[in-house]
């Protein structure tokens, strides 16, 4: 093993780290007042960092197929790669702000849900998101 390789390793390692440990500390802010006993509460923090960091990884994915999608809406809409710029053309600004927003629009609720699933470590947010799209509020909540 090299010394790069090991450095390598090194920075992926920290990394995770550095994720959980921001995710420790956001959650340790909330637990601050839980009166439960110490281990309860390390056992807590430690549970609700792993899932903060979860969802920071989840937000990796959901970066790249916004890209995808983007990039599929702005050669539909604007029309060409040759001539545009990509991310922004004051030109077509119009085209680039529907395009933004159709984006975040549709990827922004899925993200959500897919923290709050993590979070709850069960679909019942994509079960109670399908039943109130359907407009039937009595079956909204999950049992």
């Amino acid at each position: 093993m090299t010394f790069s390789e090991f450095a390598d390793y090194v920075t992926v390692m920290s990394g995770c780290m550095t994720i959980f440990g921001l995710g420790g500390l956001f959650t340790w802010g909330i637990f601050g007042r839980d009166r439960g006993g110490l281990s309860t509460t390390v056992f807590k923090v430690f549970a609700y960092s792993i899932k903060t960091g979860i969802c920071l990884l989840l937000f990796v994915p959901f970066l790249l197929i916004w890209h995808l999608l983007y990039m599929n809406l702005i050669l539909v809409v604007v029309g060409s790669f040759s001539h545009i710029n990509y991310y922004w053309s004051s030109e077509d600004a119009f085209q680039y702000l529907f395009v933004y927003m159709a984006t975040v629009v549709v990827l922004l609720p899925i993200y959500c849900l897919s923290c709050l699933s993590v979070y709850q470590w069960s679909l019942a947010p994509f079960i109670t998101f399908y039943k109130a799209l359907r407009h039937r509020s009595e079956d909204t909540t999950i049992r």
